[in-house]
């Protein structure tokens, strides 16, 4: 992400001193792409989502383990034990 003294620079070297989109890239390091989004845009956007987080990612699993995430896992160690044993017979 590209600072905001870097977007007032880009904006005033193609408005105000009338240069190329095309010079301008090539001074600062910047893709013609980048530029013409510096122009669209007077302040960098932010980050957004496009859509919420999953949570948990174990959503599924974490009622049938057991797991409550404040205290220790003594049903998980149970519900393992009882996997292990029916694993071996």
């Amino acid at each position: 992400m590209f600072q905001v003294e870097i977007y007032g620079r880009v904006r005033r070297a193609v408005r105000v001193e009338g240069r190329s989109q095309r010079a301008v890239a090539r001074e600062f390091g910047l893709s013609r792409e980048t530029v013409r989004k510096m122009l669209q845009y007077a302040m960098p956007p932010g980050y957004q989502r496009q859509q919420p987080i999953k949570r948990p990612k174990l959503g599924p699993w974490v009622g049938p383990l057991g797991w409550n995430f404040g205290s220790k896992l003594v049903a998980f160690s149970a519900y393992w034990a009882g996997f292990a044993d029916s694993a071996d017979s």
